[in-house]
């Protein structure tokens, strides 16, 4: 009768267990189903596919010369911190609308946000680089940004890539505490991609010639003229003065090229403004260098003009040149800075009675070939 008892009471117990085994099973098997699901979807739309509809989601081409596109944040769920960069955006670049842009990025009620999903986040991140790659070679945008909340409210992670990037840039940027916008080492960090590419948009090579470079050099102002007029917040004076000598560059270009005055008139106060920035940073050798395509811009209109007045400042900026970029210390710069002097004087001595400009000119030109 004991053993009918106690195996009733097993019986019990293991019914129980098979009970509780019944319930449990197939609720973790919903759970990890679920989950696996939920990660398999992320997996597919994010990047590519997000992308994707994004891509075909858009409008008219962007009017802005330079764009940013901010795209999701991890560990921000309703994209609160996401809110707080677009208003830093604003409040940075409101002011600026002809020059600057920048829009969210996402696909319907998909953020497009280039999350990386679990494991490793430094590894996950480095592989989204390829999706931001992606996007902006499909958009023609200039930076995408990235990247996760450390703590809500308070510090970000932050990813910048841009088409040049060999690696996106990474910092960690805090939120001020009044106005939930980010501090000024996140305008300083865009404003040198800004600056960057202005630089790289007024650079040229000695196999272009003046047909390629009009129209090039146009779209190189048509980007610089609204950054110039109103800089981004951030820049240093060393970016100021890139940016102002950039501009300065490809306005003489296009006045070269094209036969124009207005665009060598604009380039004079240009590098003017550039030279000032330089020496208010330190730089002296760049402010020797803005100061020889000063002379370059003077002694061109000085040509075109009758008189000597352009080309006596001409050639005040290349000796200002000179005494900054001297033979020891750059003594390539240095001979191609005597001949332009050379040039000046030549032109100038023309224009005057007498040969005392003419036998200067000689002088600089025996200089630049030692």
């Amino acid at each position: 009768m004991r053993g009918i008892t106690v195996f009733r009471e097993k019986w019990s117990a293991l019914r129980g267990y098979i009970l509780a085994a019944g319930i449990t099973v197939p609720v973790l098997a919903g759970i990890f189903l679920t989950d696996a699901w939920t990660r398999l979807v992320d997996w597919w739309l994010t990047p590519a596919a997000c992308i994707e509809g994004y891509l075909d989601s858009r409008g008219e081409p962007h009017p802005h010369p330079f764009r940013i596109l901010v795209a999701g944040l991890v560990d921000d769920p309703g994209d609160a911190q996401h809110r707080h960069i677009m208003r830093s955006l604003e409040r940075l670049y409101r002011d600026r609308p002809a020059a600057i842009g920048f829009e969210a990025v996402h696909d319907g009620t998909v953020a497009c946000a280039l999350r990386p999903l679990g494991g490793d986040f430094d590894a996950a991140m480095d592989a989204a680089a390829a999706g931001a790659e992606r996007l902006l070679e499909e958009t023609g945008a200039d930076v995408v940004l990235w990247g996760r909340v450390v703590r809500e409210d308070r510090e970000l992670t932050l990813r910048l890539h841009h088409p040049r990037a060999a690696e996106p840039q990474r910092s960690d940027y805090t939120l001020e505490d009044s106005t939930l916008t980010l501090e000024l080492d996140f305008a300083s960090d865009l404003g040198a991609l800004i600056v960057a590419k202005g630089v790289l948009a007024a650079e040229t090579t000695s196999e272009e010639d003046g047909g390629f470079l009009v129209p090039r050099m146009r779209e190189a102002v048509r980007l610089l003229q609204p950054l110039t007029a109103s800089p981004p917040q951030g820049l240093s004076n060393r970016q100021l003065g890139d940016l102002y000598e950039a501009h300065g560059r490809a306005q003489s270009q296009l006045g070269l090229q094209s036969g124009a005055h207005q665009p060598l008139l604009e380039s004079i106060a240009l590098y003017e403004l550039a030279a000032e920035a330089y020496d208010t940073a330190g730089e002296r050798s760049e402010w020797g260098r803005t100061q020889n395509n000063l002379g370059n811009a003077l002694w061109a209109l000085g040509q075109r003009e009758s008189g000597t007045a352009r080309l006596e400042e001409a050639v005040r900026a290349y000796r200002l040149a000179l005494e900054e970029n001297t033979r020891d210390r750059v003594p390539l710069v240095w001979a191609q800075t005597q001949n332009n002097l050379g040039n000046a004087l030549r032109t100038l001595g023309a224009r005057e009675s007498g040969t005392a400009r003419l036998e200067e000119a000689v002088r600089a030109y025996r200089l630049a070939l030692e």
